[in-house]
């Protein structure tokens, strides 16, 4: 909690804050990392399968939220990007793992 109150003290206000997560149980991506063997079927199976097979391997889940959230990043912020973010130049940014 301090570090955020730091970067206040040292950067202002935040102009906007966002809550990110990232759906893992049904993105494609997700379910890539978790059949890691085979390749992605055409059609997507059912929610229970899908949840099943993120369930039998809990390193899936933390793939695609690192993965997720670096997108989010470089994309949409235009962190460690040559573009500018969809907001304009991000001076900073602060994020917490629950």
């Amino acid at each position: 909690r301090n570090e955020i109150w730091c970067l206040i003290a040292y950067r202002g206000a935040p102009n906007w804050f966002i809550t990110f997560t990232p759906g893992d149980i049904s993105h494609p991506i997700s379910l890539y990392y978790a059949m890691t063997k085979q390749k992605i079927p055409i059609s997507v199976p059912m929610k229970d399968e899908c949840r099943k097979l993120l369930i039998q391997n809990p390193v899936v889940g933390a793939r695609f939220f690192h993965f997720a959230v670096n997108l989010f990043l470089q994309h949409i912020l235009g962190v460690n990007s040559d573009h500018l973010g969809v907001y304009g130049k991000t001076g900073s940014y602060y994020g917490t793992i629950e």
